[in-house]
């Protein structure tokens, strides 16, 4: 996380389960913006190198199998509760 004055928090997340890639990524950018709302940001833009989730997340893409499916409903409802959300995919 970086704020609008270039202040960076890091943070690691350690996963207990076996998870695909872009599960990988829909739990790290669902943290991430659970950790950004408990610091009381209203305003977020996300940058992810996951061409497959932010097509998601944008409704570009479809979700096809029930995991996929389950996190673009997370993710829904967790970017809903900002004031200003964007994501962009970065190579």
């Amino acid at each position: 996380m970086i704020t609008p004055e270039k202040e960076k928090f890091k943070y690691a997340i350690r996963f207990g389960f076996k998870e695909t890639n872009n599960e990988a990524e829909y739990e790290s950018m669902i943290t991430g913006l659970r950790l950004t709302r408990e610091l009381g940001v209203k305003k977020v833009r996300v940058k992810s190198d996951s061409q497959l989730v932010v097509g998601q997340v944008q409704g570009e893409y479809g979700a096809k199998d029930d995991r996929m499916k389950q996190y673009l409903t997370i993710m829904e409802k967790e970017k809903s509760l900002f004031g200003h959300f964007t994501i962009q995919q970065v190579p």
